[in-house]
């Protein structure tokens, strides 16, 4: 039964990250694959590429999503990863010292993806767009129950809440209400 993180945008994208991350750690090998379902919880759009990402008074060479702050071997700082992609990738030569959402997502997507090759198959990700209709929380170590606006539900082990990660700066948390914790909710507020 898969996990599922309920986000959006890059609060969304970094909190996958990390919930792939706790999987990967405490997921036997005998039971991998891991499957996670990423559902966008936000009925509006994101801010457009081109939008100045708040830094929120980090230095963007420092942005990473990872706890702790301390990215893993091989996987870089968005400073590094700008260093070693500007060249390659247009979008990301004015990133350094204030950059964009596009940006940042760029960095993300290709967290991901460094992620899903380094697990040599033993992560599955599946993304769902249509919009969450309700959330029915896990009852007594059974399944919760994600409904999705088009009549759709998904079972899963258990729900990750998107929240904004302390190393990256950006908006505060703010996901619609029914949709951003409760009981049983694996997030925590954002750091004060």
């Amino acid at each position: 039964m898969p996990v599922a993180v309920v986000g959006s945008g890059v609060t969304g994208g970094a909190t996958l990250i990390d919930a792939i991350l706790d999987e990967w750690y405490h997921t036997p090998d005998e039971e991998l694959p891991i499957r996670v379902v990423m559902l966008d919880s936000r009925d509006h759009p994101s801010p457009p590429g081109d939008t100045p990402y708040p830094l929120d008074g980090h230095d963007a060479r420092d942005l990473d999503p990872f706890p702790g702050n301390t990215p893993l071997e091989g996987f870089p700082t968005f400073g590094q990863f700008v260093d070693a992609m500007a060249d390659q990738t247009p979008i990301l030569r004015s990133a350094l010292p204030a950059p964009t959402y596009g940006q940042v997502n760029e960095y993300l997507v290709y967290l991901l993806k460094l992620m899903l090759v380094a697990s040599e198959d033993g992560i599955q990700v599946q993304f769902v767009d249509t919009p969450i209709d309700s959330i029915q929380e896990p009852v007594r170590g059974g399944p919760a129950t994600i409904t999705l606006s088009d009549g759709k539900s998904i079972a899963v082990r258990r729900i990750v809440r998107g929240v904004r990660p302390p190393f990256m700066g950006g908006p505060p948390f703010a996901e619609p209400a029914e949709h951003a914790g409760g009981a049983g909710s694996e997030a925590s507020q954002p750091p004060a």
